[in-house]
């Protein structure tokens, strides 16, 4: 299966390979949980995890990660450009919906809400519809390279 285009606002980010220097392994403070991201956009999504893990449900560091690039991310990919997280996978697979309880629901829609810069969203929850299925452990960025280093800025 080859992966969907990419959307036109993330289309500027390349793919990147295993060792690539534009990768950094962090480590999402007070978890455990290590997350292989572009290196300068990755306070974007290192304060979205542990704010996920603060506020949604405790990180499980066997169950979290970001760049990967493999068989099913052939073509363009967020996770393959180094932009996109999934927390806690093995409990919310993706094509799983309904994997979070409601309460845990509305705290993600205030957690994505409020990763805002100039008012404008900076990333998205794959809850719903992600490319035509769930995908619920799964959060990307969404704007242009340089909103994201803009936004990185001014956390």
């Amino acid at each position: 299966m080859t992966s969907p285009a990419a959307p036109a606002a993330v289309a500027e980010y390349p793919l990147l390979s295993f060792g690539d220097e534009a990768l950094a392994t962090v480590v999402v403070p007070g978890t455990g949980a290590r997350l292989s991201l572009r290196r300068d956009i990755a306070p974007l999504l290192v304060s979205l995890a542990a704010a996920f893990h603060r506020e949604v449900q405790p990180l499980d560091p066997r169950s979290c990660w970001g760049h990967c690039h493999g068989p099913a991310t052939r073509g363009w990919n967020s996770h393959a450009a180094g932009i996109a997280v999934d927390l806690n996978a093995a409990a919310h697979p993706a094509g799983a919906a309904g994997t979070f309880r409601p309460e845990q629901v509305r705290a993600l829609h205030e957690l994505v809400g409020r990763c805002t810069y100039r008012g404008r969203p900076v990333l998205r929850w794959g809850g719903g519809d992600h490319h035509g299925r769930p995908a619920e452990s799964h959060f990307e960025i969404t704007v242009p390279y340089l909103t994201a280093i803009e936004a990185v800025a001014g956390l």
